[in-house]
């Protein structure tokens, strides 16, 4: 898989705009499902697996705090290095 930098970026993007900051809820589900139709229309056609690895990929980065229940991405917040990524990312 090639890493795609603006997949990633509305991944971040979707957490910024609908996490609340660190969720404290023991109800994974109460936190935003990620799915291809709630990213920009450019992204709607790719597969449900290129999506999980580059949620994955943010997680691992530690860019996200994200959970992965009942076959979706469940992301709970953007972190603080997610945040200077994505802030690094909109300065190019």
């Amino acid at each position: 898989m090639k890493r795609d930098m603006d997949l990633i970026r509305a991944i971040l993007q979707f957490a910024e705009e609908n996490c609340k900051a660190f969720c404290r809820s023991n109800d994974h589900t109460e936190y935003p499902a990620l799915s291809v139709s709630k990213l920009p229309e450019m992204f709607h056609l790719i597969e449900k697996s290129v999506l999980d690895e580059h949620v994955e990929l943010a997680k691992d980065r530690k860019l996200i705090s994200a959970d992965y229940i009942y076959d979706l991405w469940r992301i709970r917040y953007l972190t603080w290095e997610g945040h200077d990524f994505l802030d690094s990312l909109r300065d190019k």
